[in-house]
């Protein structure tokens, strides 16, 4: 103790990052909703930044969450998740996008109103040692393309701006943002 108040390092200190476990992107809204297109919408949002960072961080995940709940204070209090596993790990806002639509609707009920949403990536791994079929010279093909799509709007939304173009229903303007 007494090097280290001189000022003398005794225990090198890490500079590298570990690898994070999974990203969770949630907000509550600013006012409560209760349609399944206002979800799907939050949703999506949720999804893309996400996957953004999934490519930002260089991984991928293999597993994808989606929640959403009233709030805790009401007499009718809901709360709802499901999960699902991807079978080829990724980091494409694509193939997220269409599983987190898929879980939307298993999770959505009509008439609660939903003060909070969220979606949590799982199970992630670094993006260097990536596991593809090995048959299905398509699916590679369609995978790279994927890549390129993902890589072309990060560009643009760095040079350009956050937002500037997205996918679909993620640029439509919303009333529930908080």
């Amino acid at each position: 103790i007494q090097n280290e108040l001189k000022g003398y390092p005794c225990i090198p200190i890490k500079e590298t990052l570990s690898d994070r476990k999974q990203i969770c992107v949630s907000r509550s809204f600013s006012s409560p909703i209760n349609s399944l297109e206002d979800l799907n919408q939050a949703i999506i949002k949720y999804v893309l930044i996400a996957s953004g960072k999934l490519r930002r961080y260089n991984q991928l995940s293999s597993a994808i969450t989606v929640f959403t709940n009233t709030s805790i204070h009401s007499k009718d209090f809901f709360k709802s998740e499901a999960t699902e596993k991807i079978y080829i790990p990724t980091s494409s806002s694509k193939i997220m996008l269409n599983k987190s639509l898929l879980l939307t609707r298993k999770i959505f009920k009509p008439y609660k109103k939903l003060i909070k949403a969220g979606v949590i990536l799982h199970d992630l791994q670094s993006n260097k040692y990536k596991q593809n079929l090995i048959f299905n010279e398509q699916d590679i093909q369609d995978e790279l393309n994927l890549e390129n799509l993902d890589s072309v709007i990060d560009n643009i939304n760095t040079k350009n701006g956050k937002d500037t173009i997205g996918w679909g229903s993620s640029m439509i303007e919303e009333e529930w943002s908080p």
